[in-house]
């Protein structure tokens, strides 16, 4: 048995974007909110054939909401997951009781979630292939065709399965951002009701949206530039984001530190949801939370730790007392990298020990880090082999593909748990 011994408490909210293949079976029911309001992760168990098969359960109390019975389930994005329940079936969206969502045939999926979580919409892609002509110079005339792939999407309101954007070019993907309750499809706005539904705001009309979006964030004390290029909407957080980190208070980050742990201060970096990223981002930043980095250049030694500097304590500290009950013997690992994942309370945390030398070589542990429990989870695992861990954060032309970031989706493996 090992004991970890660490002081940590809880930070802001963290949700994902998700984009990933996907297609639709036949479903009879409707897409009501779900009567499950708990955060659901995945689990795995093994058939009689021992191939993998996902289910969800409440993270909070372990207890199976949908049973083990899918080859493929992504994580939940709000209140919303796509399955495929075997392998020649067409993938679906299902809410978090189970119930697919009837929304007619798509290839592709992305989510979106306003900020309270109360209204959900998808962008669904289909995909298409045409026949397109070939026109030759150069040896003589000639002409010829080729087969050309392209997408069109629309967008669905998940609460009331009304139609938002019906199909249209590509780059629908490529221009919608979340703003607190409203959300931006190129120069159009939208609002997020709390009933669910979705009401067109401002239509072609750039100067209105701007004018709308401009009192949203002065009533919510939010310093952001908006400017309007071509038909679309540039919103630039920095402002914001910089008067409330101006000059860090660390000083109780460096006292509060053991004395043992005598690795020189190096620097902080603001730690915070970027709303254009994350998906139900709060606009507000309410704790100033730093992750202090400190280095010694000459052994190489390196640590980092998560600092709530509005509430003077740590959350995650850069170091690590382990007591191996079994020789009942302690050692110093340090933390060498936070990682968010879609619960406020959890994050994945790498721990090091220089036992080998940090030169050549240095011992890797750690896992799934609860600050509520102040422990590791020894069954909690993230999707580093499985998609959609293989799917990135990218962008392209200035505007952004929303995907799954390398890390930060998590599941529970009763396979792996120790006797």
């Amino acid at each position: 048995m090992v004991k970890f011994v660490n002081t940590a408490a809880v930070m802001g909210l963290l949700s994902l974007f998700y984009l990933t293949g996907c297609r639709h079976i036949d479903a009879k029911k409707t897409g009501k909110t779900a009567n499950h309001a708990g955060s659901l992760i995945p689990f795995v168990e093994y058939d009689s054939k021992n191939e993998k098969l996902w289910g969800y359960l409440d993270e909070d109390t372990g207890e199976i909401v949908i049973k083990a019975q899918y080859v493929f389930a992504s994580p939940f994005t709000g209140n919303y997951a796509v399955v495929r329940n075997n392998q020649l079936d067409e993938e679906s969206i299902i809410n978090k009781d189970g119930e697919v969502i009837p929304v007619g045939r798509f290839d592709e999926v992305y989510f979106i979630t306003s900020e309270n979580g109360r209204g959900a919409a998808a962008i669904l892609g289909n995909q298409y292939t045409r026949n397109k002509l070939h026109i030759a110079w150069l040896s003589g005339f000639s002409i010829g065709s080729y087969r050309q792939d392209y997408s069109k999407y629309r967008m669905v309101n998940l609460v009331t399965g009304k139609t938002i954007v019906p199909k249209r070019k590509n780059s629908l993907i490529y221009t919608v951002e979340t703003v607190g309750e409203y959300f931006l499809v190129g120069g159009d706005l939208y609002q997020f009701m709390d009933t669910g539904d979705i009401k067109y705001i401002a239509k072609n009309d750039p100067d209105l949206t701007v004018n709308i979006l401009e009192d949203y964030f002065e009533r919510r004390g939010i310093i952001a530039h908006l400017s309007i290029i071509g038909y679309d909407i540039k919103i630039d957080y920095r402002p914001y984001i910089e008067k409330i980190y101006a000059d860090p208070d660390l000083c109780g980050a460096l006292t509060d530190l053991a004395s043992e742990f005598d690795m020189p201060f190096e620097r902080a970096v603001p730690f915070y949801r970027d709303p254009k990223i994350y998906l139900n981002a709060p606009l507000e930043i309410s704790k100033r939370i730093y992750l202090v980095y400190f280095k010694n250049n000459e052994t190489k030694e390196r640590a980092v730790g998560l600092y709530n500097a509005t509430e003077a304590k740590w959350i995650i500290d850069p170091f690590f007392k382990i007591l191996f009950t079994a020789t009942d013997t302690q050692k110093t690992y340090y933390t060498v990298d936070i990682l968010q994942t879609n619960n406020p309370r959890v994050y994945r945390v790498l721990l090091t020990n220089d036992e080998i030398g940090w030169d050549r070589h240095i011992l890797i542990s750690g896992g799934i880090y609860s600050t509520e429990k102040q422990n590791f989870a020894d069954n909690l695992y993230l999707f580093e082999d499985f998609p959609p861990g293989k799917l990135v954060l990218t962008l392209m032309g200035g505007r952004r593909i929303l995907r799954f970031p390398d890390y930060g989706v998590y599941y529970r493996d009763y396979s792996r748990i120790k006797e």
